[in-house]
């Protein structure tokens, strides 16, 4: 993750332990963990929640200076605002497990609907069908999209048709009711800016598997106090459970061959420590290992396993798609703009490049008013797909560039916008301890083995009777959300309670 090079505020996260309180075992032998949890995202945090206050010994192992993850609250100064570089919606407030906890916590919410204006060209105009673009797009993309790939009475999608097709095809409802060239095309920009839900260009997602997951409901949510809160929150559970947190450590090997009397251990290098130095390398034991490493890193530069994991499971790590979803944040003295708290900006028909899309099948690109939305001075710009990748690639001083020029353009044309305070940039494709953003099942070419949900289950799948598997990747019905994950350590907690007890159980029987 790179900024401006102002220095990272974070919350919730521990000084790094390098005597944590289970370091060391009687006379001084190494300690035996029951669980060592890889990864102090949500996932590992809430399973380490449910373990810990059980009375088991439980240890994470986190890369970072931070705990989190891809759960981020960035504080831009020294007066309370903030920004979420991560994650920063509850996704379906119906039965959703982080809905309940920001319930508890007296987090705020914010609900919004679209508003005129919501759309704007690239001259600062306000469309004439911007609403009914919008709404049609909104209802193409989450109903009648879902409908005709789950349910169509007539044959089933094949794996190879993208989710764009059907989108944009002459049929579509998307154009419904529009009847200018110029909607048409915006309703077609729009479209293509919806791969913000997938991470990737709609031509890379399944429209076979669109709609396939059985999800929360209800309205969406956005955090407008901050997802920090749910970060801070976990931590002070398990740390006041005993849980050990070792933080600036990135796993580079799990071990559990056999001939370790069925223990894993797993091994760590320090972040910063100092090269060559042999404390930079450390060993823990454990009766049993939780991955929650994203897809991501799985699939890029993963730990060494010992044995190698299994054939099947590489497959299937390396069929699921990654995407990427980064943010760009102009932060203000004060605000001066629209008080509308979300816009499209559509492409300029000319400069169809514009807005970072590519120039043969450009999409518009979304912002939050910051201010409208959680009283921060700022305008956050989602930059999804093919967009985030080549955002990834400009230097900071270019991004600024780009992203003032585009607020000039759309917010300010007929004066002179002022500068920004300052410019934040995510690259969590670039990040090594994410490598993307979140999962979504992608085309299969004719011929070559089909991805699909079954995927993600067999990544959720213990190994060998002692490494389990937790992450967004791992729910195929809450997939690419932060419930997912939270779902998931849930999941692998309940397996674990059940594999410890009936050891504990088993070593009692034989005293």
């Amino acid at each position: 993750m790179m900024t401006d090079g102002t220095e990272t505020a974070h919350y919730g996260a521990p000084t790094l332990q390098t005597n944590g309180i289970h370091e060391n075992g009687t006379n001084g032998t190494p300690a035996i963990y029951d669980v060592i949890i890889i990864g102090g995202g949500i996932s590992g945090l809430v399973a380490a929640q449910s373990l810990t206050k059980l009375g088991w010994k439980v240890l994470i192992l986190e890369a970072r200076d931070r705990l989190g993850g891809r759960v981020w609250t960035y504080e831009l100064d020294g007066d309370g605002h903030k920004a979420d570089l991560g994650a920063s919606y509850i996704h379906g407030m119906d039965g959703n497990p982080i809905a309940e906890v920001a319930e508890k916590l007296g987090m705020e919410l914010r609900f919004y609907g679209p508003e005129p204006g919501i759309l704007r060209d690239h001259t600062g105009a306000v469309p004439p069908d911007d609403l009914k673009i919008f709404e049609n797009t909104s209802e193409c993309m989450f109903s009648h999209l879902k409908a005709l790939s789950q349910t169509s009475p007539h044959t089933a999608p094949t794996a190879d048709i993208p989710l764009i097709a059907p989108f944009l095809s002459a049929t579509s409802p998307l154009f419904d009711g529009l009847t200018s060239a110029t909607s048409k095309q915006q309703a077609t920009a729009l479209a293509r800016s919806y791969a913000g839900w997938c991470g990737a260009d709609l031509g890379r997602v399944s429209f076979k598997w669109w709609g396939f997951e059985q999800d929360t409901q209800g309205r969406d949510g956005l955090v407008a106090s901050g997802y920090w809160r749910v970060v801070e929150w976990l931590e002070g559970e398990v740390v006041a459970a005993g849980t050990d947190i070792r933080l600036g450590e990135e796993v580079v090997g799990v071990d559990c061959a056999k001939e370790q009397s069925d223990r894993v251990t797993v091994t760590t290098t320090l972040v910063h420590g100092p090269a060559g130095a042999s404390c930079s390398i450390k060993t823990y034991t454990g009766r049993y290992a939780l991955i929650t490493l994203p897809l991501g890193v799985l699939q890029n530069r993963p730990p060494k396993f010992t044995p190698p994991l299994p054939q099947r499971r590489i497959e299937a790590t390396h069929r699921l798609g990654n995407g990427l979803l980064n943010k760009v944040i102009i932060y203000y003295d004060a605000a001066w703009w629209t008080d509308i708290d979300s816009i499209y900006f559509l492409p300029d028909p000319d400069h169809p490049g514009n807005l970072l899309g590519r120039p043969t099948a450009p999409a518009a690109l979304h912002i939050h008013n910051l201010w409208t939305l959680q009283k921060t001075p700022a305008i956050c710009f989602f930059v999804t797909g093919y967009a985030a990748e080549k955002l990834e690639k400009l230097s900071d001083p270019a991004i600024e560039q780009w992203a003032t020029a585009i607020i000039q353009q759309y917010l300010s044309p007929t004066q002179i916008a002022p500068r920004p305070k300052q410019v934040l940039t995510t690259r969590w494709l670039s990040d090594p301890y994410t490598l993307g953003a979140y999962s979504y099942i992608p085309i299969t070419a004719p011929g070559e083995p089909e991805a699909t949900p079954l995927d993600m289950l067999e990544m959720s799948h213990c190994l060998w009777g002692m490494l389990f598997f937790a992450g967004e990747h791992t729910e195929p019905d809450q997939y690419a959300s932060v419930h997912a994950a939270w779902t998931s350590g849930v999941r692998e907690a309940r397996k674990l309670k059940v594999v410890l007890q009936a050891a504990d159980d088993k070593r009692r029987s034989l005293v």
